[in-house]
């Protein structure tokens, strides 16, 4: 089976003989240092919405949880950095996949749950009343938004195994869970995390629009008071 067979990655194709370059192997580095440093910072937030009962609603539940599953694939950048300083270089796709399993289904979980803290956000803005209530008895609600993350990180691993067996032979840095994603069901994947990030985009639109509005009727208000309150004074004037 040809290399380019399902693939854009040339890299196997230029560097199979000399190894990967030397400024590749320090952006991989300086990755997994940028990586384990924000590692300790997503545990630290996870600590403190532990520790802190004020953290405690929906909203600051998911950011929580977004922060672990980015603290759990923050370390598995080792594999990358791994495979690049030990000379191996390229390993078969299907290989790949059973070393990226944990960080690919991490990685899609931080970003499921990006749309989960994107979606509370804006239950919360345009349903205000009903997101209150959802604070006394918030189980259920999170469980229904931790299952869909699960869910859709699910399939990106069914879809990334699925790869791995029709593509066994194609060659990669394996430098990140992305490296598996080759052949036509690479690009479904990739434009199915595409949809994903306009869909987050939107939510935080909306949560802008939301707000700027608030903004103006506060103004509004703002102005009104200051003219009740001046028109007086300028009668007493006069």
């Amino acid at each position: 089976m040809s290399y380019n067979e399902g693939t854009t990655n040339l890299f196997y194709q230029n560097f199979k003989e000399t190894g990967l370059p030397f400024t590749f192997v320090m952006l991989i580095t300086v990755r997994w240092i940028v990586s384990m440093f924000g590692c300790l910072l997503n545990l630290s937030l996870v600590y403190i919405t532990i520790r802190t009962k004020s953290l405690h609603s929906t909203c600051n539940i998911l950011i929580a949880t977004n922060a672990l599953c980015t603290a759990i694939f923050e370390p598995t950048l080792s594999i990358g950095l791994i495979i690049a300083i030990s000379g191996i270089n390229f390993i078969k796709v299907n290989t790949c996949f059973y070393l990226q399993f944990l960080p690919a289904f991490f990685g899609n979980l931080t970003l499921a749950t990006m749309l989960a803290i994107g979606f509370d956000r804006v239950i919360n803005i345009l349903f205000a009343s009903f997101w209150m209530n959802l604070q006394s008895r918030p189980f259920k609600y999170l469980f229904s938004l931790m299952s869909a993350c699960i869910i859709y990180s699910c399939f990106q691993i069914w879809q990334l195994f699925l790869i791995s067996t029709e593509h066994p032979y194609v060659h990669v840095i394996c430098s990140s869970p992305g490296e598996v994603q080759q052949g036509e069901r690479g690009k479904f994947l990739y434009f199915v995390n595409l949809f994903a990030n306009i869909i987050l985009l939107f939510e935080y639109i909306i949560l802008w629009i939301v707000f700027k509005i608030y903004q103006n009727k506060l103004c509004k208000y703002i102005l009104f008071l200051i003219k009740i309150k001046i028109r007086p004074l300028f009668l007493l004037v006069i």
